[in-house]
């Protein structure tokens, strides 16, 4: 995992070698004249990682295979998936158990944008976690958090006039994002990457942020000439109104919510995120990726306790 940070590599070496074969990699140096490590040997025609009984396992230098032990502290969802299966499922997202009845919300649709079924799988999940678990968190490992609702479905709708299928989206999803809010369970967002427009509002409503430093988040709907329209308007508003070091009357805050969505301001990070207000003061940042979720259901865990 060094490897892959310090190169910003999706996956390290051995994994690649694991995709491309590396039994016909082994042949390819052979075929070019190169020696082939010793490494490349001991594997032949297996692979450096596979999965035994839903157990990560990697490649011995005695050829034989040992479990993926991860460090304390971290807890990853590829890991779960591996040896369970979702508590409820749709095309765009799913929710799982993490154990401690703490459950995790997953958007695994394309850039993590938010359509119908994204919303329906966050109001069955409501439902479920009021009646089964103590917590929700909203965490997934794609290269984003979410980028925000799926313009294509509003501008597809909006170029054959279908005028009722917008206003169905916007309420729908004003509506889950309030019943997110006001659950009977605490919610923690753990962004990370971009957490745009309705993924911003996602982080909005939750009780409370576990953000990844490298966190791009914002209300960035003006953009594309629409107003951010699940709950994001007024919960901006409301913060900026009870912000203790705010200027007195009704205009300040008014101001600068009108300047943060009128310029479709994105923080560059968690840290400039907080001076936004898209986190506050209860909120916390983690610096290593690895380690979010694992800290996202820890504050999950400790909000529960007396909500």
């Amino acid at each position: 995992s060094a490897m892959r940070l310090g190169y910003n590599w999706k996956w390290g070496p051995f994994e690649l070698l694991d995709r491309i074969g590396p039994a016909w990699f082994a042949g390819r140096l052979e075929a070019d004249g190169v020696a082939v490590p010793p490494l490349l040997r001991l594997v032949g025609e297996g692979s450096f990682y596979r999965v035994e009984d839903g157990r990560l396992q990697y490649l011995t230098l005695d050829g034989g295979y040992a479990d993926v032990v991860r460090p304390d502290g971290v807890l990853l969802l590829e890991d779960i998936k591996r040896l369970s299966q979702p508590v409820a499922k749709n095309g765009s997202a799913s929710l799982w158990d993490i154990g401690d009845r703490v459950a995790c919300l997953e958007f695994h649709s394309k850039m993590n944008a938010i359509d119908a079924e994204t919303l329906d799988l966050i109001d069955k999940a409501i439902g479920i976690v009021a009646k089964e678990f103590n917590a929700l968190v909203i965490y997934n490992e794609g290269s984003n958090f979410s980028v925000g609702a799926n313009i294509g479905l509003a501008l597809f709708a909006a170029n054959v006039a279908v005028w009722p299928m917008v206003e169905d989206l916007v309420a729908r999803g004003q509506k889950i994002y309030r019943k997110l809010k006001h659950s009977a369970f605490p919610v923690v967002a753990a962004p990370f990457g971009m957490a745009l427009g309705g993924g911003c509002e996602v982080c909005l409503n939750a009780d409370g942020v576990q953000a990844h430093a490298e966190t791009y988040i914002g209300l960035v709907e003006v953009g594309v000439g629409v107003i951010p329209a699940w709950t994001g308007s007024t919960e901006l508003l409301t913060r900026w109104v009870q912000h203790k070091k705010r200027p007195g009357g009704p205009m300040p805050p008014l101001a600068q919510t009108f300047e943060t969505i009128g310029m479709a301001k994105v923080a560059k990070s968690a840290f400039e995120a907080r001076e936004l207000l898209f986190l506050r003061a209860g909120d916390e940042i983690t610096m290593n990726r690895d380690r979010l979720l694992a800290d996202a259901k820890a504050k999950a865990l400790a909000l529960a306790r007396d909500y």
